[in-house]
């Protein structure tokens, strides 16, 4: 259930009363109605427990192991699957090729190739060529560990889903009595809303504590990804409320623009009424954190 429609129910254990809890009730609905596009109050919040770990005096491989990583090909990074799927692939591409590239070699040794297809055996053989290079950057990849940035590591409810973890960021690790904890790989900025997603998208739900880093969508999906916030926003039941939410911040950057438009026109006329229109602009731009 939502924020305000746990409190509104977390309200009526303080009475036994019927009438008092009617009248809770009565209320409730109106405060529903009233922020049915709020989006702290839409989002869903329940009881999750977080295990924080130290590490710090823990010693690696004797302690805990690091079981997440991946293979860094030309930058991109990809998993044991990510690789197989990619060689699978690129020998595909390559075996569609040799073919036609085997014919004209064959018939190269019998006449020589008319220009057109000269050119495309030198297409061929240089494309065939660049898939073998990649082909054997896959194959020579070598497995490249996660790094842990700080000496903290959680999990939560007494486990970790490793697929949600990985989606967002997040590195594995295993302690020697087989618990798994995850961990942060980023530092110099709030990876908060990691946890936040990884909540929603485990349990449904977060944590009442964690509501407030909804405050700021646009971090929020920073950090997270906007697509994978699409998901967190569907499992919190809010994607309605964001969506108003955008509209309504779009709506009041255009009026806001629109205001500004009309000062810059005021100023050439009236430059001192102008200027007091532009400090009241700001003091309301201040005011509703634009």
């Amino acid at each position: 259930m939502g924020q305000l429609e746990w409190k509104i129910h977390a309200l009526k254990q303080f009475t036994k009363n019927e009438e008092v809890k009617k009248a809770i009730d009565e209320i409730g609905a109106i405060l529903l109605k009233e922020n049915e596009f709020n989006l702290e109050a839409n989002i869903d919040v329940g009881e999750v427990y977080e295990e924080e770990l130290n590490i710090s005096d823990m010693s690696y491989m004797d302690d805990y192991e690091i079981t997440s990583g991946c293979f860094n090909v030309d930058g991109e990074e990809y998993d044991e699957d990510e690789k197989d799927e990619e060689i699978e692939r690129l020998t595909e591409e390559k075996e569609k090729l040799e073919p036609r590239f085997n014919e004209l070699s064959e018939l190269e040794d019998e006449r020589e190739l008319t220009d057109e297809e000269q050119d495309e055996y030198d297409d061929l053989d240089t494309e065939i060529s660049d898939l073998e290079t990649k082909i054997e950057e896959f194959e020579d990849a070598e497995w490249e560990y996660d790094e842990i940035m700080w000496n903290t590591v959680w999990n939560y409810n007494g486990y970790v889903d490793t697929g949600i973890a990985r989606q967002l960021g997040f590195g594995i690790l295993e302690t020697r009595d087989g618990t798994e904890y995850m961990f942060l790989q980023g530092c110099g900025m709030d990876l908060s809303p990691k946890h936040v997603a990884y909540q929603a998208l485990k349990f449904g739900h977060v944590e009442e504590c964690r509501v407030n880093k909804f405050r700021d969508i646009n971090y929020f999906e920073y950090v997270v990804g906007k697509e994978t916030s699409k998901e967190v926003y569907e499992a919190l039941g809010i994607t309605k409320c964001i969506e108003t939410a955008i509209e309504e911040q779009k709506r009041r950057m255009k009026e806001f623009d629109d205001k500004i438009n009309r000062l810059a026109e005021l100023r050439k006329k009236e430059p001192v009424v102008a200027q007091m229109g532009a400090l009241a602009l700001m003091s309301e731009l201040m005011r509703d954190g634009l």
